[in-house]
């Protein structure tokens, strides 16, 4: 028995998901695209509610392989399902047992992805093989402005 977002009871999630990744085509062998795309889905049970929630990562790069430090820049994405009634007696909210948001929300590990929106611009330079440079800007929001 436990309590998650004020309700009590046995909890027991489901989480089925996927993730793929690849390059896009480029005009120019200094210019290289890439792409990221991540979801999942979680069913159960949270007390007397069913379990409906969702999460989904998308993610644009262009790297300039023969410039100087070869600079990365990325546009990303992503949303997490928050819930939207309380009393409709389903739980929309995704859960993450053990939340870090380092992989796409910034090393400030600010939120996990319960009832969270984020878009971030990253910018990834090398200036020698020993040392990497990262900067990102992250705007986050909720999903669901009832959760």
């Amino acid at each position: 028995s436990t309590r998650f977002a004020g309700i009590g009871g046995r909890h027991r999630r489901v989480t089925s998901g996927a993730r793929a990744e690849g390059r896009l085509p480029s005009f120019t062998p200094a210019l290289a695209f890439g792409w990221e795309l991540e979801g999942a889905v979680q069913r159960g049970r949270l007390g007397a509610q069913d379990v409906d929630a969702w999460f989904t990562v998308a993610e644009v790069s262009a790297r300039l392989a023969r410039a100087p430090w070869t600079p990365t820049l990325s546009f990303g994405a992503d949303a997490a399902s928050g819930d939207t009634d309380a009393a409709d007696g389903t739980s929309g909210t995704f859960h993450q047992l053990f939340p870090t948001a380092h992989a796409h929300g910034g090393y400030a590990d600010v939120v996990g992805r319960q009832n969270a929106r984020e878009r971030r611009l990253v910018l990834a330079l090398a200036p020698t093989r020993a040392v990497s440079l990262r900067a990102a800007a992250h705007a986050f929001g909720r999903t669901s402005a009832a959760d």
